[in-house]
């Protein structure tokens, strides 16, 4: 019996035990504590522009009175502060005197030369054939010691040795009516166009103009040196991917009116498919022109190079179609200008890049217009 009360006791107190724990748990329990963040500081706005300080310049492309200057090849750029005004006497010398477009530079070159008090001379074979003659003419302008030598040659590593003599001896060498970047021994400068890039407009503007139409191409090169190669190149590169153009023969025409000619009359019989044909300046066109007359062909397209006054004429008459008009006239006048900067210290070197324009019956007319950049004048008003 004790032992029943004993445990009858024990459990009443785990249940007393318990009751009051259970009573003590009635109040809420506390939240939990969120803190909360202080706000981050705004950031501060970053400083408005001032509109007075000016942004980096962007260093423009060189130029010489508004025409793009380009630097020469690496080695190709001869000294120019050895040079000076002394006899004021200057020396002109193209490749020959049967190419109206160096008688257009020189006239050029006379007439600024003439403004600034230096004597002009022209020395210069006939025939642009005749490279041995104008390097036997190049030793006697040598010897003459002129302030400037303007040359133009077919042959540049034929007269390389004399250019460097020339150099040597303190007379400014200007290679003219060229772009070429790397004469074989360094000259003073370049003034001249971009043949390639001149003919490759010139491709890509006869494509357009023949809209697709299929056509056999006969071609007339100049004498082989850096004038043709860049000229032909550029033309092929402007007609590459058309189809409709068929080369079907090349020839050399000598650069002149009887080469032309003469490449014209063969390619023409020997291949009466042709009706486009190209020469490598505006001599040749022309006598394409001539040979296809004499055989009664007037479904001919002509393509020349130069833009001479007489091949400007030619376009506005009809007689040739498309060329990249050089303004040789404007060339000379820059080539002079070029010499006396180079003389008096205001020239540094390097490649004046006249422009050109591809010309044809579109805007021919504009061209022959402006007769103060024209030699010789038109025959007729325009």
């Amino acid at each position: 019996m004790k032992k029943i009360l004993s445990l009858l006791l024990a459990i009443l107190l785990v249940t007393a035990v318990f009751g009051l724990a259970a009573c003590g748990n009635d109040e809420p329990e506390p939240e939990p504590v969120v803190e909360t963040p202080e706000p981050e500081p705004s950031p501060e706005p970053e400083p408005e522009p001032d509109d007075e300080e000016e942004p980096d310049e962007v260093p423009a492309a060189a130029t010489f009175n508004g025409i793009p200057l380009y630097p020469m090849e690496a080695g190709s750029q001869a000294a120019m502060d050895n040079l000076e005004i002394d006899s004021q006497h200057i020396i002109y010398m193209p490749p020959g005197l049967e190419f109206p477009i160096y008688m257009a530079i020189g006239a050029g070159i006379e007439s600024r030369a003439t403004e600034l008090g230096f004597t002009f001379q022209t020395l210069a074979p006939t025939l642009g054939a005749d490279v041995v003659g104008q390097l036997a003419m190049l030793q006697d302008a040598i010897f003459m010691n002129p302030d400037v030598i303007f040359l133009a040659t077919h042959d540049e590593h034929g007269a390389a040795p004399l250019v460097e003599q020339a150099v040597e001896q303190g007379i400014m060498v200007i290679k003219v009516n060229s772009d070429i970047p790397s004469f074989p021994t360094p000259i003073h400068a370049v003034v001249g166009y971009g043949q390639r890039a001149a003919q490759r407009a010139v491709g890509e503007f006869l494509v357009e103009y023949l809209d697709g139409r299929e056509v056999s191409l006969g071609m007339t090169m100049g004498l082989p040196g850096w004038h043709i190669d860049e000229r032909n190149g550029g033309f092929l590169e402007g007609i590459a991917g058309a189809n409709n153009i068929n080369i079907v023969t090349e020839m050399v025409g000598n650069w002149n009116v009887e080469g032309g000619l003469a490449a014209a009359t063969d390619m023409l019989q020997a291949h009466p498919e042709i009706n486009v044909m190209w020469g490598g300046n505006d001599n040749e066109a022309r006598g394409h022109q001539m040979a296809a007359a004499a055989l009664g062909r007037d479904d001919i397209i002509f393509v020349g190079n130069g833009g001479d006054t007489a091949g400007l004429e030619a376009i506005y008459d009809g007689l040739i179609h498309i060329t990249a008009a050089t303004t040789p006239f404007i060339i000379g006048q820059t080539a002079m200008d070029v010499a006396y900067a180079g003389l008096t210290g205001t020239f540094h070197g390097g490649f004046v890049n006249t422009p050109a324009v591809v010309t044809h019956a579109g805007n021919v007319l504009d061209l022959l217009r402006q007769t103060d950049t024209l030699f010789p004048q038109p025959t007729r008003e325009f």
